[in-house]
């Protein structure tokens, strides 16, 4: 073998092995007990107060330039799907919400949540219309209430070609549905245990 191949090849073995051993996602000694449920001195009620914080944010309904609150939405059964509007999963997953919303036979509210910093009010708006959305309420997650929704469940929630979707009842429970696109039947019947 040529000595200047064999150099190029140690090189790069070299770097791939540097830059493997860097990278935070593959380490095996990560901490995970900040993410879990810690048994502290602060009791389940405060737990549950600073886990809904974040539903007491203010948003701007994009249709509507109202201001709301996800607590206003979940006086009834409430989905919150977040998206951004170049997922296709998220387009296919708001058609399903969407043709829901449009049957009137289930009592609930869907909130489509974008979660991408680049897009704003117009490309959202031209989304719902070239898409015919006009059931539910659109509005764009501030920065604060994303981290909110990492933090309580977990980084899938900002992963939009994923499909996440919150289901928050009336009595407060609230949880992350199974990830990828839900059909019609597997978010009537989430709805139905609230």
């Amino acid at each position: 073998m040529d000595t200047k191949i064999f150099l190029l090849i140690i090189t790069i073995l070299t770097t791939v092995t540097f830059l493997l051993s860097c990278s935070p996602m593959l380490e095996t000694d990560i901490d995970y007990s900040d993410m879990e449920n810690n048994e502290d001195e602060t009791t389940n009620e405060e737990q549950t107060e600073e886990e809904s914080a974040w539903q007491d944010i203010p948003l701007t309904n994009i249709n509507t330039q109202a201001t709301f609150t996800i607590k206003e939405l979940t006086q009834k059964p409430t989905l919150i799907e977040t998206f951004a509007v170049w997922c296709p999963t998220c387009t296919r997953q708001q058609g399903i919400i969407h043709e829901l919303l449009e049957e009137q036979t289930l009592d609930f509210n869907a909130l489509s949540l974008n979660i991408d910093p680049n897009e704003d009010e117009v490309l959202i708006q031209e989304h719902i219309e070239k898409n015919s959305f006009e059931a539910g309420t659109y509005a764009i997650s501030p920065t604060t209430l994303t981290q909110a929704l990492i933090d309580q469940y977990g980084i899938t929630i900002a992963s939009a070609p994923q499909a996440p979707i919150v289901l928050i009842c009336p009595n407060g429970n609230s949880e992350l549905l199974q990830n990828g696109l839900k059909t019609a039947n597997e978010l009537t019947q989430a709805l139905e245990s609230c």
